[in-house]
């Protein structure tokens, strides 16, 4: 399964990354990475995620709420 971000999503993921590497040097690095792992394990196995409508999935990352 191919992941995509709206366009949306992208420019909010764009601006905290940028919130988290303001708030810690490196920490916005370590979000954008957990995210894109996240992303690719959705990839890979989409039905452990829960499906919040149709053809979207959601994963709630564990050190940043």
């Amino acid at each position: 399964m191919q992941v995509k971000f709206a366009t949306v999503a992208e420019v909010e993921l764009d601006d905290a990354t940028l919130y988290y590497e303001k708030k810690v040097p490196g920490l916005g690095t370590h979000f954008r990475d957990q995210v894109e792992r996240s992303a690719k394990q959705i990839g890979r196995m989409p039905l452990l995620y829960a499906e919040i409508r149709p053809s979207v999935r959601r994963c709630v990352l564990r050190r940043f709420p």
